[in-house]
This record gives C-alpha cells, sequence and structure tokens, in this order.
C-alpha cells in the first residue's frame, strides 16, 4: 500500500510538473507578448499625438496665411506702394481733379512698419476734392489724412488743395514668402 501511495503521489508528481512546464512556457511568452502591446499602444499613442499637433500646426497655418493676405492688403510692402501716387493721381481724374503726388520721408515705427508721407496736390471743384478725399479714406491700405489745405481760386472758382497724408507699408525684410 505504501508502494501504491508512492506510485499514486509520484503520478500526481508527474502530471504537476507535465503541467507545469507548459504553463510557466507559456506565461513567459504571454509576458513578452504583454510588453511587446504596451510598447506598441504607447508608439501608438504618440504617432496619434503628432499626428494632432500637425493638424493643428496646420490649421493655424492655414489661418496665418489668411490672416497674411489681408494683412498684406492693408499693409503692403515698399515695394508695393512703388505706383501708389500715379495711382492716387488717377483717382483724382476719376473726380474730375489736375492732381500730383510725390512721396516724401519715411519713418520706421516702433512696431517695424514704415510711415511713408505722401504729398498730394490737386484743381478742381470743391465738392470733387472732397469726393475725392472721401475715396482716400476708404483706400484698401492703412492711410491717414494729416492735414488739408484748401485756397479758393477767385478767377476760376475752383479750389487748390495740398494734402499731407501718410500710408504705411511692411519693410522689405517682413512678410517674404
Amino acid at each position: 500500500m505504501k508502494k501504491q501511495i508512492f506510485i499514486q503521489a509520484g503520478i500526481a508528481l508527474a502530471l504537476v510538473v507535465v503541467i507545469s512546464v507548459p504553463l510557466f512556457i507559456v506565461k513567459g511568452d504571454i509576458s513578452r507578448r504583454l510588453i511587446k502591446v504596451q510598447e506598441l499602444r504607447t508608439q501608438f499613442t504618440e504617432q496619434v499625438k503628432a499626428e494632432n499637433s500637425f493638424i493643428a500646426l496646420k490649421e493655424g497655418a492655414s489661418r496665418g496665411l489668411a490672416a497674411k493676405a489681408v494683412l498684406d492688403r492693408f499693409v503692403p510692402s515698399r515695394d508695393t506702394l512703388i505706383n501708389f501716387p500715379r495711382g492716387l493721381v488717377n483717382v483724382a481724374a476719376e473726380f474730375d481733379l489736375e492732381a500730383s503726388a510725390t512721396f516724401g520721408g519715411q519713418t520706421e515705427l516702433p512696431n517695424g512698419l514704415l510711415s511713408l508721407v505722401i504729398d498730394i496736390k490737386t484743381v478742381g471743384e470743391y465738392s470733387n476734392i472732397l469726393a475725392f478725399l472721401n475715396t482716400l479714406e476708404k483706400s484698401e491700405y492703412f492711410f491717414i489724412v494729416e492735414s488739408v489745405n484748401l485756397v479758393h481760386q477767385i478767377d476760376d472758382g475752383k479750389f487748390e488743395s495740398s494734402i499731407s497724408a501718410k500710408v504705411f507699408s511692411k519693410p522689405r525684410n517682413i512678410g517674404k514668402s
């Protein structure tokens, strides 16, 4: 009977060993796979964060380009304003005014913009000069009329105006694409 108990105990022990060895092997494989899954999850999370950051940057860049386009219309580059005096003369002609316009000096402002003085001389009817000034006020550029001097010419009833104004621009090194 002792022999039988030893045999049964030996068989039970052999079964435990036979079952335990594969379980330990499977446990090791499961642990390695679990670590790999955790690494992949971390990589995936980092990739999603990077993609979200990229999407946010891309959207920000689109908004920035739209804002730059508005700014470029409102505050053009100095080079864009080269024909501005000629444009003012053409606008004055639409109001039956004889006109001349020239740039004076320029001043760099603390914010980096340039303030360009422009002197405009017109001759014509008073109402046409006012309409011209109103058009200047609604200019697409940031434009400030500093002074207007009107002189009535008695012989033909027309007025002569001297207009001093400022238009603002970006310096050459700002806003280049």
